[in-house]
């Protein structure tokens, strides 16, 4: 079973903005407001396949932050 289904109805969710919800921002919110999911900024999959730091920071979260879905 997917964690979909562990999700309180409505589902409550931080959207992605691209320049506004990196790694800083998704902390700051799953502190203070705990959304049931986040997801990250859209990240490039060439980057990812390169190995950017840009992309590999874009992908970092902390466990308060779960569940987290990566935009790619």
């Amino acid at each position: 079973m997917s964690f979909w289904h562990t999700l309180p109805q409505p589902i409550i969710g931080l959207a992605p903005m691209d320049g506004v919800t990196d790694a800083a921002f998704r902390y700051i919110v799953a502190r203070h407001g705990k959304p049931d999911m986040q997801c990250t900024e859209f990240i490039n999959v060439e980057e990812i396949c390169r190995g950017t730091a840009s992309a590999w920071r874009q992908l970092r979260f902390v466990e308060s932050e779960r569940p987290i879905l990566a935009q790619i």
